[in-house]
Parts: structure tokens; sequence; C-alpha cells
């Protein structure tokens, strides 16, 4: 899996991002990839990590996804949205025969809910998402299509914890946390404090 790590990012699943890539060994990356899976992995650089002595360290669980798009720009640079299509956890990293990171990862899933136990969580969520409609009604059309039963329990908790979650550490926490009871309890701790603080949130 080739690695285009970031500080202070996680990359979640069901989310869509921009990139600007510009760097020689991160274009090499991008051409490698669109010629292969159009498959990148972004872990988090470890912000405990000293760069001084070679390469930053990497926090091993990771977001994964899809190039969706790449255009070409000046002066050889790319603007590039990826689509997360699910986490990972680096398992160690490879030889550096190019300029960019490679690793070899496994791919980590998350346990489904059982139907009973997901309309429980579901309906707690919604409760609190309907209190935070009507304190700002503005945040409707951000909040309606996930009180739906429709999504899958992961797609909805994966793009509310990319609202709700402001902070890279938040959302590594998030994202490392294999069960979804535990996924969930942190997205209804993030809505109640969201509540309870008039939290201002992006639409």
């Amino acid at each position: 899996m080739p690695l285009f790590p970031l500080p202070e990012m996680t990359f979640l699943p069901n989310t869509l991002i921009r990139l600007h890539i510009f760097e020689p060994r991160y274009v090499q990356l991008l051409k490698d990839a669109m010629e292969d899976r159009r498959i990148i992995a972004m872990p988090m650089v470890d912000p405990d990590s000293n760069s001084d002595h070679g390469e930053p360290r990497l926090i091993p669980t990771a977001g994964f996804g899809l190039i969706a798009a790449c255009e070409p720009l000046p002066d050889e640079r790319y603007a590039v949205a990826l689509l997360g299509l699910g986490r990972l956890r680096i398992i160690e990293e490879l030889p550096q025969e190019k300029l960019y990171r490679i690793a070899e990862a496994e791919r980590l899933d998350r346990e489904p809910l059982a139907k009973k136990e997901w309309l429980s969580i579901h309906h707690r969520i919604c409760t609190l998402l309907s209190q935070l409609i009507i304190q700002n009604p503005k945040l409707t059309g951000l909040f309606s299509p996930l009180l739906s039963i429709d999504g899958s329990a992961e797609l909805i908790l994966n793009s509310l914890a990319h609202i709700l979650l402001n902070s890279p550490q938040r959302r590594q926490e998030y994202l490392e946390e294999s069960n979804l009871v535990a996924a969930s309890a942190l997205i209804e701790d993030a809505l109640a404090m969201a509540l309870l603080e008039g939290q201002i949130i992006e639409e």
C-alpha cells in the first residue's frame, strides 16, 4: 500500500477529501497509483515523532481510499479527490525503492451491529440530532439525511464523525475503535457536547 502521510490529518471511511499534490515524491506516488489500483493510504504522522533523523513515525491505524478524480494543473501539480473506502493497519514498511513510502498492511473491518442494537443507537442519535436542528434550523439540510435508518450503521456513524469530531486526535480515536458500539458512543458524546456547549457546526 502506498502511503501519503500527513500531520494533523485523519482520513475517515465514507468521506471525500481534496488534495493539492505537488511534492515530487507524491507526484510519483499519484502517477503510480493511477496506473495501478488508484488506492492510497493516508496515515497520520505521530505527533510525538522526531523527524530530525529520517522519516517521521506513523500511527499504524489509517484510512485508505480511492482516487476518485485527478485533475492536472500547471507546473506538475494535481488536484485530487480521494474517497474513503475503509480502515487498515500498517504491519511494516517495506524497503524504500520509490521516493514515497510503501507498507504491507491489513484491512480492518468492524463487526456489523445487530439490527435491534442499531435501532436503539440510531434512535438515541436521532433524538440528539433533532435537538441540534431545533437549536439551529440551518443544520436541517446537513443532518436530515442521517435521520433515515436506510443507510448502514457504519456509513451514518462515519458521516457524523466527519462532521462532529473536529480535532485529528478525536478522529483518530474514532478510526482506531474496532467496536461499533464504542464508536457510536464517541458520536453520542460529541452530539451531547455540541448541544451542551452550543458548539458551532460547519454546514
